[in-house]
């Protein structure tokens, strides 16, 4: 709870109006604390909207509602199918409140990544398994193969291969979205699940002039110039990704905004984008964790 009050207070000061995504690499809904930390979210920052991932799991069980979360003020509650649809569909129509199936939206049912002035606003998208994933949608890159730390067994059924030459294409994840672990510590990309960099760009214990040495730091803009320029075989991470989102190519900011970086007193110059970045080697026992 200390991690995650820091967390909405850091949020508070510099982006109130915003969505928190609560998943990643492992199931949030299973921490007993969640309606805990929702509660306490809305209290110190009602204009934020917040937003869980899950794989459904808990709710086929029971030991999870709808009810319980969004009473505690979560509004996007995003479910990745894994189980019967059926089911799903059952349950999501049983609760009572708007949900609709991903590919299926009606035109008057509010997407849920999407800001929503009305922080009522309660929505369920139930979200097909990548098995199911549509070919276009595959096609364009939409998986990750997470640096290239995935079982080559199961992912080959889904035509997954390790990625040995990068795509010349920009990225805007950097750019866009601040990525925190369940401790609290900052990493570059939402994709970065086996903690490569953990420990090495600060912690929200730090506070706010510790994010904004993070945020705004030595290491983001290097990665983000690079992106920028297309050049991801230059970062020992991005060069082991294919992700493509379906933006990924526009100008995320200006380039002249890459040309500083903040170290706490002063912005010094940036010398470019091919800084020796350090992978650091973690061992996969250590890998156990869920992000914020």
């Amino acid at each position: 709870m200390e991690t995650w009050v820091q967390l909405i207070e850091i949020i508070r000061e510099v982006a109130p109006y915003s969505r928190l995504e609560i998943g990643n690499a492992g199931e949030p809904t299973l921490n007993p604390l969640m309606p805990d930390f929702l509660l306490k979210a809305r209290e110190m920052c009602p204009t934020l909207q917040l937003m869980t991932y899950s794989n459904g799991t808990t709710l086929l069980d029971g030991s999870v509602t709808y009810k319980t979360l969004f009473d505690a003020g979560l509004n996007m509650f995003y479910v990745n199918t894994y189980g019967p649809r059926e089911k799903h569909i059952a349950l999501a129509k049983e609760s009572g409140y708007t949900f609709y199936e991903q590919c299926k939206k009606p035109k008057d049912v509010v997407n849920v990544f999407q800001y929503q002035k009305d922080l009522g606003t309660h929505v369920i998208m139930l979200a097909d398994h990548p098995g199911n994933w549509p070919k276009r949608k595959v096609n364009r890159g939409a998986f990750s193969t997470f640096f290239n730390h995935l079982d080559w067994e199961a992912a080959v059924k889904f035509g997954l291969k390790p990625v040995t030459e990068a795509p010349a294409r920009r990225c805007d994840q950097p750019s866009k979205y601040v990525n925190i672990y369940f401790d609290g510590a900052y990493t570059f990309c939402c994709f970065d699940f086996f903690r490569e960099i953990a420990g090495t760009l600060g912690n929200v214990s730090e506070g706010l002039d510790g994010f904004w040495r993070f945020w705004l730091g030595k290491y983001m803009q290097d990665v983000r110039y690079r992106l920028h320029l297309k050049n991801r075989a230059s970062h020992s991470m991005c060069s082991k990704c294919g992700f493509c989102s379906i933006r990924c190519d526009m100008p995320t900011w200006p380039s002249t905004l890459y040309e500083h970086y903040w170290t706490g007193n002063e912005w010094l110059k940036n010398k470019g984008p091919f800084l020796e970045v350090k992978q650091l080697e973690i061992p996969l026992a250590k890998i156990h964790n869920t992000f914020f």
